[in-house]
């Protein structure tokens, strides 16, 4: 007698909670699966089932309306207000938009380290057993799920180059910048090759130029840098020799602008003739920044491997066509 008294008042709080009860959907109706929804100022979250429905235990006493912020990868976020009614359950549902496919990194608000992302084809499917890695880093390879999904742990904050690949495909790039105690989320579209090329892939002689760069850009000096696509377009210049003026690398070499080099390299692989002038922003994805004398810059040796003993070197990664 004396438990069953001691539960009811339990029993009583459990009745009373404040429930959000939503369902997640596209924009054909279809089920979301592992949405993450979330009350805005609260602390409820939840995650919605594979039919798309979910449950917020809402913890804020005040009456009326919330705010509900449903996330996705490859859909926009979405906040949308729900009255709570006194009998203290709402239910809702949360149309979500699909975003463009493309390859880019994009900063999460959830407190978790490095990069976490799922990987599809160009027709939207999930591309399992996609080895991504964080050039730069001393970490192991992720390896994409089933779902196409993966978490490749970073702990030091910093600029990388996130590579992923699978050999009957072309391999994808995009820079990605770490603060600390922060994670990012990267959605990854992979085209399938006509014919199997192992270069294409990013196998055959393309792992050797990934793993320099990798040591490359672990052991860069104070004067080198790495300059991101999107801080390229900000810019606001059309050639990547204007577009590198006012950027970490005008300041750290101490160049006037334009910006010149006497040896470039692309895609960390091999020469080219080209003048930084050639190349249109909008192609280019991250460009290395190594001012002379190398030995200060380049502490790793690897740009010599590739043909650049003296001098300033750029290396110029292009954008991938992801679309």
């Amino acid at each position: 007698m004396t438990a069953l008294g001691l539960a009811l008042p339990a029993l009583a709080g459990a009745q009373t909670a404040r429930q959000i009860r939503g369902v997640v959907r596209d924009s054909a109706g279809n089920a979301v699966p592992r949405a993450e929804a979330s009350v805005v100022n609260d602390s409820a979250v939840a995650i919605a089932n594979d039919s798309g429905a979910f449950t917020l235990i809402v913890h804020r006493k005040e009456t009326g309306s919330v705010v509900v912020r449903i996330r996705r990868l490859g859909f926009e976020p979405l906040e949308q207000p729900v009255t709570i009614p006194d009998t203290g359950v709402a239910s809702a549902t949360f149309k979500l938009k699909p975003v463009a496919q493309s390859l880019a990194a994009f900063h999460v608000v959830a407190q978790r380290r490095g990069v976490s992302g799922v990987v599809h084809d160009q027709r939207g499917l999930p591309v399992p057993d996609v080895q991504i890695e964080m050039l730069g880093t001393s970490g192991e390879p992720a390896m994409s799920d089933a779902n196409g999904e993966f978490n490749l742990p970073v702990d030091k904050a910093g600029r990388y180059l996130l590579i992923a690949r699978k050999k009957g495909y072309a391999y994808a790039q995009t820079s990605v910048v770490l603060n600390p105690n922060a994670g990012e989320e990267a959605e990854i579209v992979l085209h399938s090759l006509a014919k199997p090329n192992d270069v294409a892939s990013g196998f055959g002689r393309m792992e050797w130029a990934f793993r320099e760069t990798s040591t490359r850009l672990a052991f860069k000096g104070s004067s080198a840098s790495v300059v991101t696509h999107d801080e390229l377009i900000d810019r606001d210049a059309q050639n990547l020799a204007y577009a590198l003026c006012g950027t970490e690398a005008q300041m750290r070499a101490a160049r006037r602008c334009p910006l010149q080099a006497n040896c470039v390299i692309l895609n960390g692989d091999r020469m080219t003739a080209l003048p930084l002038e050639a190349f249109d922003v909008d192609d280019v994805e991250t460009v290395e920044f190594y001012p002379a004398p190398l030995r200060r810059s380049d502490w790793s040796g690897t740009l010599a491997s590739r043909g650049c003993t003296s001098g300033t070197v750029a290396v110029v990664w292009m954008r991938r066509d992801v679309k």
